[in-house]
């Protein structure tokens, strides 16, 4: 409830960018009017600004995704860190990414208004990765002088432009063009961004010229900084209208004078003594939202198996037999590519199809495909390593191959990349669909930065299990994760098993023709959903 509240103002410029357009708490952020038939004869006209917006943030993406893929290949191969320390660094690295988006919302919010403070943190990060890129070129002790500061201003940076450029995108599109068709173009590009990114970048350094994969990544936000720079005088861009932060601590400090000291809720007969008050309110979205997010406890472990994607997946590819050109992280960009095919089939054909004969999945069912689906994806890890182990063996960190014995082929983890993807869009789309749902109507952009605290959470997770990441241990690891989230999933089906049942008997009961009439409801949220899918 604490964290539900605190984080209330961090993407609130997303809800406050509607209401500046006269669009009231009632009224869903992102409206289907004609706007959408047009998009979908393909007629829709996105605003120039936008489109800049949307290419500043691809290049954003490729710079960032270009880093995390060869992140840990690096630290090993080139700085000498062990693979557990490695791992540490990582998952350190994109939890301070995800945490300082409560930083950078809240000077985009209340400081320096959206633009402002994507601009500074673009400077801020094309500077960070031309440290990351010269780092590269030491050697000894000068390397990690450069590259520990550098991903500290890498996340910095991340932080700031995270929490502010879709509220900015929001801002170029006229009220009557807040389309859910807009917003998809949006996350293709965010996508699309990633996937080149986890594509060349690995290509790039052919064994140890790391600087070219980071440079890469450098010039990339350079080129986002250069675009919204020259753009900035047709950008536009609301004045920084202050933080619900405010709101919240008056609230406690009346709670607090009246003799409930729990910061993280408020008890039944304090909630009956705000009834009269100014406080009320806020009080109640706070605890209706926080009663709806209860499913994202159960998240961090999920996103600590799939950042395996980003950490032990690639000394893992060290250990197989890849072709002469494929770098060991270079399977990383079928994460993106498995979403941007998987995605628009899944919403646009099978989804539809599936509600048009009421046999669609509840939210509720629909993490927990995504759950075993993952599940799944560390199995097929854990066999994997099974057959390595009985190839080889490890000395001091070192894969050994027994004499006679052939190396295991790489395309082996196929499926542990392509199920890993998978399984976002039911687990995470269908967390969300199912939280947003549940919120109130002015605590709808609240669930999204909730969502970005599960994955630092998960990032958190993975600090603290570092050191057990020894490679002779890998197999034990994968097999525990595998359990461990088939026992989460169990433990989420026995909590939620009542609210699932509630969700199907009220899709049951759903009348056809309000089915289709939900059908544009429904595909408000999962846009909504979609602006931060490819994050992890």
């Amino acid at each position: 409830k604490a964290t539900v509240s605190v984080l209330y103002w961090l993407q609130a410029g997303v809800a406050r960018a509607c209401m500046n357009r006269g669009l009231d708490n009632t009224t869903p952020y992102i409206e289907l009017d004609s706007e959408d038939a047009k998009a979908k004869e393909g007629k829709m006209s996105i605003p120039a600004s936008a489109k800049i917006v949307m290419v500043a943030e691809l290049s954003e993406r490729l710079a960032y995704y270009g880093v995390t893929v060869v992140l840990m290949s690096y630290l090993m191969n080139e700085v000498g860190l062990s693979q557990p320390a490695g791992n540490a660094v990582v998952n350190g690295f994109t939890f301070w990414a995800y945490a300082a988006c409560l930083i950078g919302g809240y000077i985009g919010d209340s400081k320096l208004g959206k633009l402002r403070t994507i601009l500074t943190a673009c400077a801020v990060y094309t500077t960070a990765l031309v440290l990351l890129t010269a780092s590269a070129l030491l050697s000894g002790w000068l390397k990690p002088t450069l590259l520990f500061p550098a991903l500290f201003l890498i996340g910095c940076a991340t932080g700031g432009i995270k929490a502010n450029v879709l509220p900015l995108f929001a801002d170029q599109l006229p009220a009557n063009s807040l389309s859910s068709a807009a917003f998809r173009w949006f996350y293709w590009s965010i996508n699309l961004g990633a996937f080149f990114g986890q594509l060349i970048t690995p290509l790039l350094h052919s064994g140890s010229a790391y600087y070219y994969s980071f440079g890469l990544p450098a010039l990339a936000g350079g080129v986002s900084l250069a675009l919204l720079y020259a753009a900035r005088g047709m950008l536009i861009d609301g004045a920084p209208s202050g933080t619900l932060l405010s709101d919240y601590i008056r609230t406690l400090r009346y709670a607090w004078a009246e003799g409930d000291r729990n910061p993280f809720g408020l008890n039944q007969s304090l909630m009956h003594a705000l009834a009269s008050s100014e406080h009320y309110t806020i009080a109640r979205d706070m605890m209706q939202t926080a009663q709806a997010c209860r499913v994202f406890l159960f998240f961090p472990l999920y996103w600590f198996a799939y950042n395996q994607s980003t950490t032990n997946y690639i000394p893992q590819a060290e250990t197989l037999d890849r072709p002469d050109w494929m770098p060991a992280e270079w399977l990383n960009m079928l994460n993106a590519l498995t979403l941007v095919i998987l995605i628009p089939l899944s919403e646009g054909t099978l989804f539809p199809l599936l509600r048009r004969y009421n046999r669609m999945p509840t939210n509720l069912v629909r993490i927990i495909i995504g759950f075993v689906v993952h599940a799944a994806a560390i199995g097929c890890a854990a066999l994997l390593q099974t057959a390595i182990d009985g190839r080889g063996y490890y000395v001091e960190g070192k894969y050994k191959l027994l004499n006679g014995e052939e190396m295991v082929s790489v395309w082996w983890q196929v499926p542990q990349f392509t199920l890993g993807a998978a399984s976002e869009i039911f687990a995470s789309v269908g967390g969300l669909e199912y939280a947003y749902s549940q919120a109130p109507a002015s605590m709808k952009s609240v669930v999204m930065s909730l969502y970005l605290l599960t994955t630092a959470g998960g990032s958190l997770i993975g600090i603290i299990t570092a050191p057990l990441m020894q490679p002779e241990r890998m197999r034990l690891m994968f097999s525990l994760l595998c359990l461990a989230m088939f026992g989460m999933t169990a433990v989420f089906t026995f909590v939620f098993h009542g609210r699932m049942l509630d969700e199907l008997e009220a899709e049951q009961a759903r009348a056809p023709e309000a089915q289709n009439e939900g059908e544009e409801e429904l595909m408000r949220t999962i846009t909504d959903v979609e602006m931060v899918t490819i994050t992890p």
